[in-house]
């Protein structure tokens, strides 16, 4: 498989839970990204092919998009080679049922919190889509220095993103580097990654979802 033209962008963020052990290092993440819809995706398919115009993709893939949440939520997993499996999880009340019984008096509907999509990535026949293999297929470009600021918004205390381009910061002092910073406002900041203690004392793992901010914990829904 050809390495990406198109360079994915890190930030680096600096760990600012004074309790943690790796307390002011810096980690990276993902440049946040407006996701691409389905007609941009289907764009996308559209140039890589000459088989099929952009109508036919996209019926197409309007008709997977159906027909794997149809399965998923009879509780048939699906896998799509190459790409990885989707499947589905139960995610149950707190307190849960003293027993079987009391389980089927209270109903399921009212034992399941909710029902969760999974996605497991592909890992055999070559087609390496997780972790380490992912990296040796990426091509990096630094980005911005990430910072998560508090301010009173209507009344309201929200969580916003200042963005410093680090070539900016890196600039000898004197020149005219152009740029500066600039905040990406909301409560939801989705698609980051777990920029605390990586060695447990901050409770390492990725989050779904959203970005894990050491000072204030989750931003975004997660779920």
């Amino acid at each position: 498989m050809a390495v990406r033209e198109i360079a994915m962008v890190v930030n680096l963020r600096q760990n600012k839970n004074a309790t943690a052990t790796n307390f002011g290092k810096w980690y990276p993440e993902v440049d946040e990204k407006k996701p691409l819809d389905l007609k941009g995706f289907c764009a996308h398919m559209t140039k890589h092919g000459k088989l099929a115009d952009y109508q036919m993709v996209e019926l197409v893939v309007k008709q997977v998009v159906e027909c794997l949440k149809e399965l998923v939520l009879q509780g048939q997993p699906v896998k799509l080679e190459g790409l990885g499996t989707f499947g589905p999880s139960i995610e149950g009340k707190k307190n849960g049922a003293a027993s079987v019984k009391a389980a089927m008096e209270m109903g399921l509907d009212e034992l399941i919190e909710g029902v969760h999509m999974n996605f497991t990535p592909e890992n055999t026949k070559g087609e390496k889509l997780t972790s380490r293999a992912l990296k040796a297929e990426c091509v990096f470009d630094a980005g911005y220095v990430v910072e998560s600021v508090k301010r009173m918004v209507d009344g309201k205390e929200k969580r916003f993103q200042n963005k410093t381009p680090i070539s900016f910061i890196l600039a000898p002092e004197g020149s005219n580097t152009s740029g500066g910073g600039s905040n990406t406002g909301g409560d939801n900041t989705g698609g980051g990654s777990n920029t605390g203690d990586n060695t447990g004392d901050n409770g390492g793992g990725n989050n779904s979802g959203g970005t894990t901010d050491p000072d204030y914990g989750d931003i975004g829904d997660g779920n």
